[in-house]
């Protein structure tokens, strides 16, 4: 029996508490919140672990980059590649709170990958491939960061083996040329994409699926063209989590919440969270709360 009294009592409205999640806590969590919030209908068998990001530089290639994210949900570029599920560890920069929320933030892009967009999209195409919009470039031959801007969008669209950026859709490249018009929001994109001769990991030796962009002008479509991995789909599942009084977001920035807020249900006049959050662990065979007052409560994975 795992109690997690003291992360919720004390982590979750501590912004300044640490908390470094383990593998076990990752897969209770995980199983709370697939009963929760998807009906369990997310695979308990989906490959799920925790890196520790001090280690993530000099690990397997494949990780290189995620010691700057809370999490990841990886699923490869042609159909059938195994997923992951990953929480990234920051000891003395995350709470309990921000765990939970980068997991599930991770789990919608699970639900997605199996019931929208992002799924139908790899099924019907077999292979996918990615860009990243306002993210930093880093050269994966020699780790060098370019700052996010027009000239890193340009070379992450190189990167995704892009020929030309008037590949991309035209509000992209309207705002690769008038920066003015850039928000500098980092967008994640799945498109479309042809399967390339695999490539050996160096660090493995093992033989490694590869995609790249079809040789044709791309625009902005859920199926069929450029699809936002953080948009409607994403956003639509992240407020209505929200309302329990989490702080899903699309991407985590120093607005971020850090704390759990307090949240009003039609009908309720409680706005206490923890006691919303009562019924939304409600209790079965593997899991059940305590609560007693405000100051005095707990969720409890048995």
């Amino acid at each position: 029996m795992v109690n997690l009294e003291s992360a919720f009592k004390d982590a979750l409205w501590d912004a300044d508490k640490p908390f470094d999640i383990n593998d076990n806590d990752m897969h209770l969590l995980f199983d709370a919140i697939n009963d929760g919030l998807f009906q369990n209908k997310l695979g308990r068998d989906v490959s799920k672990f925790t890196l520790k990001a001090s280690l993530i530089p000099s690990g397997p290639r494949k990780y290189r980059g995620m010691e700057h994210a809370l999490a990841a949900f990886t699923t490869g570029c042609c159909r059938g590649t195994a997923n992951e599920l990953i929480v990234i560890r920051h000891p003395n920069g995350a709470n309990f709170y921000v765990a939970v929320c980068a997991l599930i933030h991770e789990m919608i892009h699970m639900f997605d990958f199996h019931f929208g967009p992002m799924g139908k999209q790899l099924d019907k195409y077999g292979t996918v491939a990615m860009y990243n919009f306002n993210y930093p470039f880093a050269d994966p031959r020699t780790g060098r960061i370019m700052p996010p801007g027009s000239n890193a969008n340009i070379m992450n669209a190189a990167l995704a083996r892009f020929k030309d950026i008037r590949q991309l859709p035209d509000e992209l490249v309207d705002k690769i040329k008038n920066p003015s018009k850039n928000d500098g929001r980092p967008r994640q994109y799945q498109l479309p994409g042809a399967r390339i001769q695999p490539g050996r990991d160096p660090d493995t030796g093992e033989l490694v699926p590869q995609s790249a962009p079809f040789p044709k002008k791309y625009a902005i479509d859920d199926l069929d063209g450029f699809y936002d991995v953080h948009g409607d789909f994403f956003m639509n599942i992240a407020r209505l989590v929200n309302t329990y009084g989490f702080g899903v977001t699309d991407v985590f920035t120093k607005e971020t919440p850090l704390k759990m807020t307090k949240t009003y249900e039609s009908g309720s006049a409680s706005s206490n969270p923890a006691e919303i959050l009562l019924r939304f662990f409600k209790s079965d065979e593997h899991k059940g709360c305590d609560y007693k007052d405000k100051d005095n409560w707990f969720v409890e994975f048995t």
